[in-house]
C-alpha cells in the first residue's frame, strides 16, 4: 500500500487564529494552516508508515516551530504556541519529522532545498502539499518537484492546498482552503498531450483516464457528463491510434473509430477543468483530415499519420494495403478477402516485371485470370509511376519486415527508407487519393447500408450505436422473426431462405453494398448467416459492455452500453 505523505514549508509571520473551510469542513481554531489541512485530509486515520515532514529555516524554526511564546509589535510577550505542539497534540499515528533547508537567497540554496524534499520522498509515495506559507519561488519549486518525482520516483500528488487567511469572512473568522490539485492536473494532461502529438501514443491519456477519471465517475454515478464524455473519448482515441500502430485497415477504411471518435469530439463542449479544453481540441485537430464516413482517403491519411509519427513499418504496411483496397473497391472485388485482394496484387506483379502481354509467364491462380486481365485494362493502373512506386514499396516492406537480412538483397539505409515511403505516400495522394479516391467513396456512399434483423429497432438503438452504425450507410429495420421453440432442422432452414430472399429484395440494386445487422435466436443465426457469407454479403454483431451500479440497500441497476460492430466471419 502506498505511503501518504504531507509536505509543508514553514513561514516565519506571527499567524492569526482562524478556522479554515471547504465545503462542509470546518477545521478547529488555529494559527497554523497546516494544522487545518491534515484535519481536511483525515490524518487521524493515516497509519504509522505514512509520514508528515515540515521544512524549517532557522527562523521558521525560532519563530513557529517550537515555541510557547512570541513577542508582539503591539501586544509584547504572547502565548503562542508553537507548531510542533500543536501537530503533538493532535495525538497522530504517523511520523513527524522536520527538517532544516537554507532561506534560499541564491542558486545554490535553491537546489539545495530542492534536493532536501526530493530525498524524502521513496517511490510509489502518494503525495499531500501545502503550499500555505511557501514564500518567493518555493510554491514554482513545490511543483516543478513533483512532477520530477512522478517521472524518477512514480509519486502521486493527491493533495495541493492553500489556507486563504487573507480572504477570511471577518464576521465568521472563518478562511477557505483553495484546492490547487486541477493546477497539477492540468500539468498531467498538458503532459500526456504532448506526448501523444509528438509520438502518436495515448497510453499516458489513458492512464490519466484511469487515475483521474475514474474516481469522479464512480463518485458521480453518472451525473458527471462531462468526465464521462473525456472518458469516452480517450478510450476512442487509443482505440483510433491502435488501429493505425495495428494496421486494421478495415477499421481505418470503414472509420469504425474514427467516427465514434470525432462525434464525441463534437459532443464534448467542455471539460471538468476548463483551460483543458484547448488542449483537447488540439488532439482533435490532428484527425481534422480523416472522414467520419467510410472512405479511402482514410487509409492514404493514416499512412501519412504513421509515417509523421515514425512509425514507418506501420506506414509501408497501411499504404501499399490501401492502395489494393484502392483497386479492390474500384474493380467490385470485396476488400476483406484475401483472396481476392490476391488478383489486385498479380496484377501489379505481372506490370512490375513487364510481361503483361505474355500470359505463359504469369505466375497466377487460374480461377484469377479473366479477372486479371480486365483489371490490366485499368488506366489507373498501368500509369508507370503508379505500379512501380507500388513495386518499389514491395520490397521496402520486404527490407522491414525481414530487418535487412535478406542474402540476396544489400539492406536498404535507414534514411532511404524513410526519404522513399515519405516519396511514395506523396505519389500516391497525388495521383490516386487527390484525383481519384473521392469518388469512389461518394459511389459507395450511395449503394451503403444496414440491415438491421434484430428485436431492436434502429430508433431505439443509443447515440452511440447509431454513429457507429453511419460507417454502413442508411439503416433499414427487418423485424425479427418469431423462431417456434420446437421446429426442426428443416423447419430452421427453411426460415433462413425465407429471410435470405427478404434481404436479397431489400438490397436489389445491383450494385448495392448490404451489411446485415443479425443478433437473435442463434441456431436461425448460424443457418442465415452461412447462407449470407455464400451470397458474400457481410454480417455484423453488436457487442455491449455491462455496467453494474450498487444502488445500495442491496439493490442493483444493471446497465448495457454499445461498444462496436463485430464481424461473423
Amino acid at each position: 500500500m502506498a505511503r501518504k505523505v504531507f509536505i509543508s514549508i514553514l513561514g516565519t509571520g506571527f499567524y492569526t487564529k482562524c478556522k479554515y473551510i471547504s465545503e462542509d469542513f470546518v477545521s478547529s481554531n488555529t494559527r497554523f494552516a497546516q494544522q487545518a489541512i491534515l484535519e481536511y485530509n483525515n490524518a487521524k486515520n493515516w497509519n504509522s508508515e505514512d509520514k508528515v515532514i515540515f521544512f524549517l529555516t532557522d527562523d521558521a524554526r525560532k519563530t513557529n516551530w517550537d515555541i510557547n511564546e512570541r513577542k508582539h509589535n503591539q501586544q509584547g510577550l504572547v502565548k503562542y504556541k508553537g507548531l510542533k505542539y500543536i501537530i503533538e497534540e493532535m495525538n497522530l499515528s504517523i511520523q513527524i519529522v522536520d527538517k532544516f533547508i537554507p532561506d534560499g537567497k541564491n542558486e545554490a540554496e535553491m537546489w539545495e532545498i530542492f534536493t532536501t524534499i526530493f530525498n524524502q520522498l521513496n517511490n510509489d509515495d502518494e503525495l499531500y502539499i501545502d503550499l500555505t506559507h511557501s514564500f518567493r519561488y518555493l510554491p514554482m519549486l513545490l511543483l516543478v518537484l513533483s512532477n520530477y518525482a512522478k517521472f524518477l520516483k512514480n509519486i502521486k500528488v493527491v493533495g495541493l492546498s492553500y489556507g486563504n487567511f487573507e480572504a477570511r469572512n471577518q464576521d465568521t473568522n472563518e478562511a477557505p482552503i483553495v484546492n490547487l490539485l486541477p493546477i497539477t492536473a492540468l500539468q498531467d494532461w498538458t503532459f500526456a498531450a504532448a506526448d501523444y502529438l509528438e509520438n502518436g501514443n495515448a497510453e499516458r491519456l489513458v492512464n490519466l483516464s484511469s487515475t483521474q477519471l475514474a474516481p469522479i465517475l464512480r463518485e458521480a454515478k453518472g451525473t458527471n457528463k462531462d468526465a464521462i464524455l473525456i472518458n469516452k473519448f480517450i478510450k476512442k482515441l487509443q482505440e483510433t491510434t491502435e488501429d493505425f500502430q495495428t494496421c486494421r485497415g478495415i477499421n481505418i477504411i470503414n472509420s469504425i473509430n474514427i467516427n465514434a471518435l470525432k462525434s464525441q469530439l463534437e459532443e464534448l463542449e467542455s471539460t471538468f477543468i476548463k483551460p483543458l479544453d484547448p488542449v483537447i481540441k488540439k488532439i482533435s485537430n490532428s484527425f481534422e483530415v480523416f472522414d467520419k464516413k467510410q472512405n479511402i482517403q482514410n487509409g492514404f491519411n493514416a499512412a501519412k499519420w504513421c509515417f509523421d509519427y515514425g512509425l514507418y513499418q506501420q506506414a509501408a504496411t497501411i499504404l501499399q494495403e490501401n492502395v489494393v483496397s484502392y483497386f479492390c473497391l474500384k474493380n467490385k472485388i470485396r476488400i476483406d478477402s484475401e483472396f481476392e485482394r490476391e488478383i489486385i496484387n498479380q496484377a501489379f506483379s505481372i506490370l512490375g516485371q513487364g510481361i503483361e502481354e505474355d500470359e505463359s509467364k504469369w505466375k497466377v491462380n487460374e480461377d484469377h485470370k479473366d479477372k486479371i486481365k480486365d483489371i490490366l485494362k485499368d488506366e489507373e493502373l498501368n500509369i508507370p509511376n503508379v505500379y512501380k512506386a507500388f513495386s518499389r514499396l514491395t520490397e521496402l516492406r520486404n527490407d522491414i519486415n525481414h530487418s535487412g537480412m535478406r542474402s540476396s538483397k544489400a539492406p536498404v539505409k535507414s534514411n532511404r527508407i524513410k526519404l522513399s515511403l515519405e516519396k511514395d505516400i506523396v505519389l500516391f495522394q497525388q495521383i490516386l487519393q487527390d484525383n481519384y479516391a473521392d469518388k469512389i467513396s461518394k459511389k459507395l456512399e450511395i449503394n451503403k447500408m444496414l440491415i438491421n434483423l434484430t428485436n431492436h429497432p434502429y430508433a431505439q438503438w443509443s447515440d452511440e450505436q447509431k454513429q457507429a452504425a453511419e460507417q454502413f450507410g442508411s439503416c433499414v429495420d427487418l423485424p425479427f422473426p418469431a423462431v417456434d421453440p420446437s421446429a426442426d432442422a428443416d423447419d430452421i432452414d427453411a426460415l433462413a431462405d425465407e429471410y435470405l430472399q427478404k434481404i436479397l429484395d431489400i438490397s436489389k440494386h445491383e450494385e448495392s453494398e448490404p451489411v446485415v445487422h443479425l443478433m437473435g435466436e442463434m441456431t436461425f443465426l448460424y443457418a442465415l448467416a452461412n447462407k449470407l457469407r455464400d451470397k458474400n454479403i457481410r454480417c455484423v454483431a453488436s457487442t455491449s459492455e455491462r455496467n453494474t451500479i450498487d444502488l445500495g440497500g442491496g439493490q442493483k441497476e444493471i446497465q448495457f452500453s454499445f461498444v462496436r460492430f463485430r464481424n461473423y466471419f
